[in-house]
């Protein structure tokens, strides 16, 4: 009971906070919450989140799990966060209950230690989130301690280690290293025991996990059935073309052998990214101390003929090699989010390196006082890591706050415009990113009160073809302005303003905006900008400063000629 506590408490506290927000999504997680919406409707998702790179991740099982939670909660933004805080403790929960069946009480303990330091470090605003490369993380963790049990001899957990593998694949198609492997090496060790005796029924065993195979990839299979093999075509042709912008061998190992470190990033909850190209992860070589340590403990393990502790160590050295190759290959800049599952490499490898010692302390230590302190010294562990990550989890702030602030500004008088005009609604941006997360902020809050509305054809592949408008066919065109891209529709009297949010005052605002009249432009390049910043040190301190408290955003309605 009190192990359960430990990891239930930090994620009740969560989910309680999260529901306790006001809190309206925008960007990508008001696109995720649009798909979450449409479940169980005519235009159930069959396909992934969308990329960055014009496919979808290739399944929606994300979108399945999170409904039922979220129409609990309240089908809001913050029943959103609430259900994504509630699925990835239940994914929590399971692996402590995994690291009990191996170790029992001793072992329980000592993965909590792990799991709790993790917990805290990636914090309640990662748990919270619903983005599918955050929600990818903590099921491949699960993922990895199944294929440890399988590998232990419970070859009764290869369905479900094939149900989490399909789930962290097509919730993130950078998963799918990871997830093979683990099928393949969790279906290798169950054909090894089962041709040894081992496995009761392998025949049934194969057939359930099959069945679960199939049947977790019907959607993205019926999606197939579309022009160009759909979505699964895309991404053969995307993965199987030569991308020349990768992150490289270097970089990559660079990266991996940060997990190696001493504190690592998943102890921190910190990594190093670099100002340019885009803050993608670019950390300095490091001892990789906690590699020479697993080196160390899977001799002492194979020699103990420990398989407990030499098979983890092996899933730990199998994993650093599949993330470096992984990372290697990223197309772009490796960015932290596109990466985060790495921090398992860390986690798994101080979690074999701690079972052996506890192993070696077993053997060696006879008195059952001494084993309980230890036990309890562990306990005493997770329970402090369970504590800071409860507090964390009662500051967590969601993803892309500021520009949920901004859309929760001008919501209100945007839904009261669209109602009063004529359906369908077409929503456009303005060409800027930030335009571009608030518009899908001000679409879902159309669709929360039942308007017709939608973006251009175009972007289908992140709504749905339920929420996109034909230009031609829109009798009313609304469109998302931030920042910088609000001037020229100010004064453009094409569009008429129905609402807007400044957070400078009016006299800030004018300084801002002449200071960006003089301010070298992105096209300029970098040395320009340098240029003008040591020549004009001031004028750029007090710029940088009103950019970094003043946002603002507005919604156009297009005059018809």
């Amino acid at each position: 009971m009190a192990f359960g506590l430990i990891v239930v408490v930090p994620v009740i506290v969560l989910v309680v906070h999260a529901l306790g927000l006001h809190y309206h999504a925008s960007s990508d997680l008001a696109l995720l919450e649009i798909r979450v919406r449409d479940v169980g409707s005519a235009h159930t998702p069959l396909v992934g989140a969308y990329s960055r790179f014009l496919w979808n991740h290739p399944g929606p099982l994300l979108f399945y799990v999170l409904a039922p939670p979220y129409r609990i909660f309240g089908a809001d933004g913050a029943a959103l966060l609430a259900a994504s805080a509630l699925v990835n403790g239940l994914f929590l929960v399971g692996a402590a209950l995994l690291v009990w069946r191996r170790g029992g009480g001793a072992g329980a303990a000592l993965g909590l230690v792990v799991i709790m330091t993790f917990t805290r470090a990636l914090g309640g605003d990662f748990l919270q989130s619903g983005w599918n490369p955050y929600m990818v993380v903590v099921p491949l963790l699960v993922l990895v301690l199944l294929v440890w049990c399988v590998a232990c001899g419970d070859a009764f957990l290869l369905p479900v280690t094939v149900g989490v593998a399909c789930d962290a694949v097509q919730t993130h198609l950078g998963a799918a290293p990871v997830a093979l492997a683990a099928v393949v090496v969790a279906s290798v060790l169950v054909a090894i025991d089962a041709r040894r005796g081992r496995v009761r029924r392998p025949v049934r065993l194969v057939l359930v996990s099959l069945a679960v195979t199939a049947v977790l990839w019907i959607p993205p299979v019926i999606d197939a059935t579309h022009r160009r093999g759909g979505n699964l075509g895309e991404l053969w042709r995307y993965w199987t073309a030569s991308h020349p912008d990768i992150t490289g061998w270097t970089r990559a190992a660079r990266i991996v052998v940060s997990q190696f470190g001493i504190p690592a990033p998943w102890m921190t909850g910190h990594e190093r990214s670099t100002p340019f190209g885009g803050g993608g992860l670019d950390p300095s070589w490091q001892v990789p101390w906690a590699l020479v340590l697993l080196v160390g403990a899977m001799v002492v393990a194979v020699r103990r003929r420990d398989r407990p502790a030499w098979s983890l160590g092996l899933l730990a050295t199998g994993l650093g090699v599949i993330a470096w190759v992984a990372t290697a290959r990223v197309v772009g800049e490796p960015f932290g989010y596109v990466v985060r599952w790495m921090w398992l490499v860390g986690v798994i490898t101080w979690l074999a390196i701690g079972w052996t010692v506890m192993g070696v302390l077993r053997a060696s230590v006879q008195s059952p006082t001494s084993r309980r302190w230890g036990v309890v010294v562990c306990a005493v562990g997770a329970a402090a890591m369970s504590v800071a990550a409860t507090v964390d989890a009662t500051q967590a702030r969601p993803l892309f706050s500021d520009s949920a602030r901004l859309v929760d500004a001008v919501q209100a008088a945007t839904v009261a415009e669209a109602r009063r005009a004529p359906a369908p609604v077409l929503v456009e941006s303005a060409p800027g990113f930030d335009s571009d997360q608030a518009a899908s902020g001000i679409l879902l809050a159309l669709d929360h009160a039942g308007i017709r509305a939608g973006r251009d054809p175009s972007f289908t592949w992140q709504v749905g073809s339920d929420h996109v408008v034909e230009r031609s066919r829109a009798r009313t065109r609304l469109v998302v302005a931030a920042n910088s891209e609000v001037g020229p529709y100010s004064r453009d009297s094409g569009y008429v303003m129905v609402a807007g949010f400044d957070e400078l005052h009016r006299a800030d605002r004018a300084d801002a905006e002449h200071l960006r009249a003089e301010v070298p432009p992105a096209a300029a390049g970098i040395p320009a900008l340098q240029q003008w910043i040591k020549d004009h040190p001031r004028a750029w301190k007090h710029f940088h400063a009103l950019e970094a408290r003043g946002d603002r955003v507005a919604v156009f309605r297009a005059v018809a000629p």
